[in-house]
């Protein structure tokens, strides 16, 4: 075995996207550091993780350390664009058995730790996190799909106005949205963290979004979840059996498995549109 794949049964990576990891019991804390050093004291962090375990040869009690991000909507136009921002700027998540042994490494990145509380005096620089707000924290990051340390948008179905069922880290946070802005498709969540109470965004998208961008919405992957086999996708180039449609291909834009049909873009009087295609008529 050689000494990097030896290395590798020693400390788990530092960028692991396994959630179910750092599920929280007792072992997550929270440290503060210059507002755009967060990256920048987690690799640090990492390297001297390693360097560490590859001195001592034994196995080290990191598991992951990360600054948490959101997806940021802007609209133009009637269309949604992102941007990643950090969701609490400055501030860094560090879970660990031995929060001892990962102090005293910290303690050896100065430049990049800043005081905190008044916890500092004894010598520490991270924070015991509550149970609540570790909890909390998780419960954005375990419906997350995409392997990464982002909120991402949250799938709305609203009824007069409010949003009655979400899909995504909003789902279980719906009852504390205290302010609501649908047209640029953003909410507002209260919520005590981190010693203060602090309002957190979380950005949505509803179905008429799926449509503009041509994804498939949660609701028709919930309904179709049986219907794993069917053999088409958003974005695919198909070719249809249908007359006057016969001599180029068409990009699917939806889809409908339950029913056995697709919709494709088509130009149609000078602007694209839809037409509903059953799977029958592709070739």
């Amino acid at each position: 075995m050689s000494d990097i794949e030896e290395l590798k049964g020693l400390i788990r990576e530092g960028d692991t996207k396994d959630i179910c990891y750092i599920k929280p019991c007792g072992n997550w804390y929270v440290m503060h550091t210059t507002t755009g050093k967060e990256e920048q004291l987690i690799e640090a962090l990492y390297h001297m993780v390693r360097k560490q375990v590859a001195d001592n040869r034994k196995c080290c009690p990191y598991r992951a350390c990360f600054s948490l991000t959101y997806e940021d909507v802007w609209r133009y136009q009637g269309r949604s664009y992102i941007d990643i921002k950090k969701m609490f700027p400055g501030y860094l998540f560090l879970v660990t058995d031995n929060p001892e042994y990962m102090n005293d490494l910290i303690k050896k990145i100065p430049q990049y730790v800043c005081i905190m509380s008044e916890i500092i005096d004894e010598g520490k620089t991270i924070i015991s996190m509550s149970k609540a707000e570790a909890e909390y924290i998780y419960s954005l990051l375990c419906e997350n799909d995409y392997g990464d340390y982002c909120v991402h948008r949250s799938f709305v179905i609203r009824n007069n106005n409010k949003i009655v069922e979400a899909y995504g880290a909003l789902e279980k946070h719906i009852a504390d949205i205290v302010q609501a802005d649908y047209k640029k498709r953003r909410v507002i969540v209260e919520k005590h963290m981190l010693g203060q109470t602090r309002r957190i965004k979380f950005c949505i998208y509803d179905d008429t979004d799926c449509h503009t961008e041509g994804i498939t919405s949660p609701i028709e992957i919930d309904e179709n979840e049986e219907e794993k086999d069917f053999p088409f996708r958003v974005g695919d180039r198909i070719w249809l059996d249908l007359e006057g449609h016969e001599d180029e291909p068409y990009t699917i834009t939806r889809l409908q498995m339950k029913k056995k049909k697709v919709y494709v873009a088509v130009e149609m009087f000078g602007r694209e549109v839809e037409m509903e295609v059953g799977v029958e008529n592709i070739v």
